[in-house]
């Protein structure tokens, strides 16, 4: 079965369910989609790549993000990433591709993601309130 789902504007396609996600109709424009799959990740990068921190080793298009005993992702050209299940519970074990997966395909889109938080003033009107973002050194750009 396919699944289909909405992430910062940008569709997903993945053969097993992402419940954080926001569901698409399988019919809803997919232009683009990040694809997600169950597999396994690669022993290392195809092209030369840094350690980013102690969990992943990255280049402008592939990570490898590695959590001992629990879970393994690979994402590649913005577009692929790829689930490595180690713990049997895997699905708690999504986090990690909430957070950092899904982080690493925008990166790797040339997209920035940031955290916002926002505050109702009024009926309908919202202040969003952010730190300000400081330029961001990429070893690998």
């Amino acid at each position: 079965m396919t699944y289909h789902y909405l992430a910062f504007g940008i569709p997903v396609i993945s053969e097993i369910e992402l419940p954080a996600l926001f569901p698409l109709k399988e019919s809803q424009n997919a232009d683009n989609p990040i694809y997600v799959r169950l597999g396994t990740a690669p022993d290392q990068l195809v092209e030369k790549g840094q350690n980013a921190d102690r969990c992943a080793v990255c280049n402008a298009t592939e990570m490898l993000y590695t959590i001992p005993d629990k879970i393994r992702l690979y994402i590649s050209n913005g577009n692929q990433i790829t689930i490595e299940p180690i713990d049997s519970d895997y699905e708690t074990n999504l986090i990690y591709f909430y957070s950092n997966g899904l982080a690493a395909a925008l990166y790797q889109r040339d997209i920035i993601p940031f955290h916002v938080s926002g505050v109702f003033t009024q009926p309908g009107k919202v202040a969003l309130l952010r730190h300000p973002q400081e330029q961001a050194s990429l070893p690998w750009r």
